[in-house]
Order: structure tokens, then C-alpha cells, then sequence
């Protein structure tokens, strides 16, 4: 019987961050419905995760972008930035891509290691912030780029270690 699933992640050729929510079977095929709406358009999705049920991510009332501060920000009229939770914990869900130029091959070929972070923090900018240091070190090489932030402490669905759904490598960032 299909239940309510909700996908987080971000456009390749826009960075933009995106989250829908689908009826669907299983998470896979959740996710899978996202892949086919993207390739119904020419377009590149990255999952960063999926959660049962419906939800709102609350980094929507302060940026549409990977970045928090793209200037693309600046024509975007947000809303409820005012009712944001503060002081608490959030999760952030993103993907880790690594930095070291010869990994760019393995950037491409997984779409990034899902990441998953609760973070105690003032606000969902700072738990963003904060989950980006911690996958920013000098031993890990690598980024975060986050894709939804939401209030509490949420789990996912999906256990798919990339974002790519057929990537099996075993090359893996701690958390």
C-alpha cells in the first residue's frame, strides 16, 4: 500500500535545493518517481535523502541555493523567517563530495555520500554551518553540500550510502 515519502536533494545545472513528496511504494521508489520526473525534463537530481511522510524543511525561509549566501537570495521574497525555530536541535541532510581534485571522477560517479547530522544549534543557519565544519576537516577533504535542514531529530528512510542508487564504493567519509 503506498505511503507519503518526501526526497531532498538539489539540481545539478542550478544548485538549487528541492524537496518533493510523493505517494509511492518503498523509499527506492520514491526516489526512483523523483529520477524519472528529472530525466522527463533533462535534468540532473542528486537525493540527498528520503523520509516517510510529509515534510517542510525550515533552510526554505532562507535560501533556495547550496549556498546560503548566492546572490540569487536576494530576489527571493521568503516568508516566515521570523517563525523559524531557534535554539534546539535540527538535522541537516546533504551530500559529502570530496575535494581533492582526483576524486572528481568519484564526485560524478557516486553524486555525493549521503550525509545525515543532528546538530544543537541557534538557529537552522547555524546547525547548517556547523554540520559543514565538522565534514570540512583537513582529514577528510571534503564538503558538504547541505540540501534540507528541518527542526528536531528526524531519521530517513532510505539506507542507499550515495546519492547515486546503483554507486557501490567503498570509498566512504566518516560522520
Amino acid at each position: 500500500m503506498p505511503e507519503l515519502y518526501t526526497v531532498f536533494g538539489y539540481w545539478e545545472d542550478n544548485g538549487q535545493r528541492y524537496g518533493r513528496f510523493d505517494e509511492a511504494d518503498s523509499a527506492v521508489h520514491a526516489e526512483l518517481l523523483m529520477q524519472r520526473r528529472a530525466a522527463k525534463e533533462n535534468a540532473v537530481f542528486w537525493a540527498a535523502a528520503t523520509l516517510r511522510g510529509e515534510f517542510h524543511p525550515v533552510d526554505a525561509a532562507y535560501t533556495r541555493y547550496l549556498d546560503p549566501q548566492d546572490p540569487r537570495n536576494e530576489e527571493i521574497e521568503f516568508e516566515g523567517v521570523d517563525e523559524l525555530p531557534t535554539t534546539g536541535e535540527f538535522t541537516v541532510y546533504g551530500l559529502i563530495l570530496s575535494t581533492r581534485r582526483l576524486d572528481a571522477g568519484w564526485n560524478q560517479r557516486t553524486g555525493g555520500q549521503r550525509f545525515i547530522g543532528h546538530e544543537m544549534a541557534t538557529s537552522a543557519l547555524a546547525a547548517e554551518g556547523a554540520a559543514s565544519a565538522r565534514v570540512a576537516t583537513d582529514e577528510h577533504h571534503a564538503k558538504l553540500l547541505v540540501c534540507a535542514v528541518l527542526p528536531g531529530r528526524m531519521e530517513k528512510a532510505d539506507t542507499l550510502p550515495f546519492s547515486n542508487p546503483d554507486e557501490r564504493s567503498r570509498h566512504r567519509f566518516g560522520q
